[in-house]
């Protein structure tokens, strides 16, 4: 959004380093011990070094294993032998935080890539969206949402193949939770409101020609 909204480039370098000299104290200062803990598992586990699955890399390791079991057609729904099924993946996340290593090990590879392109289709619609808006606040407010989007996606899927820590965040229009799928319904309510009044502004400058021209006359 502040890219879109044209803010000095020199602006941005300022956020950008005052947010790197903050990351250090916010996580030595600001996380919680088991926080720190999810950080540096994740680092070991990309390093190959030895973790202790059955304890603080138990989640991130089964997420690993299912999907990696998936293979390219995956397993099937509600199948005895995947790791979801013999509750490897905990019933309780399964649903939310851990849907996509369910869906990649009942779906495979194809499953997963699917829904990830499907995903992307959905952004990049947006982005022509916001590429059309009749203002700078209708355009602000598509690339919010995309960017709203994208993160919750990049974060769900990338803290389950070890590129992001293990956070609780859903999976936009996947993940079980009645709240949060309104709230994503509510901001495609928004941009497709932005795509339906694009041709307002043009309307009210051919009014207010057609008004100045009377006016003459």
């Amino acid at each position: 959004m502040l890219l879109i909204g044209a803010i000095p480039f020199r602006y941005l370098i300022v956020i950008v380093l005052t947010g790197t000299l903050i990351l250090p104290f916010a996580y030595f200062f600001g996380l919680k011990d088991y926080q720190k803990k999810r950080i540096t598992v994740q680092i070991d586990m990309l390093m190959g070094r030895e973790v202790d699955i059955r304890n603080e890399a138990y989640s991130a390791h089964n997420n690993l294993m299912a999907i990696g079991s998936g293979g390219w057609a995956g397993k099937g729904f509600k199948n005895p032998d995947t790791l979801n099924y013999k509750g490897f993946i905990s019933k309780d996340t399964a649903i939310t935080d851990f849907i996509f290593p369910v869906l990649a090990e009942e779906h495979g590879f194809r499953g997963a890539f699917l829904m990830l392109s499907t995903f992307l289709l959905l952004l990049l619609q947006s982005l022509f969206v916001a590429f059309y808006a009749k203002d700078m606040v209708g355009r602000l407010l598509v690339v919010g949402v995309v960017a709203l989007f994208f993160a919750h996606i990049f974060q769900n899927v990338g803290m389950n193949v070890l590129l992001m820590p293990i956070t609780g965040i859903p999976l936009p229009l996947i993940s079980y939770g009645g709240t949060f799928m309104v709230m994503v319904l509510f901001l495609q309510g928004l941009v497709q409101s932005v795509w339906v009044h694009r041709h307002d502004l043009q309307a009210e400058a051919k009014a207010a020609s057609g008004m100045q021209i009377d006016h003459l006359n």
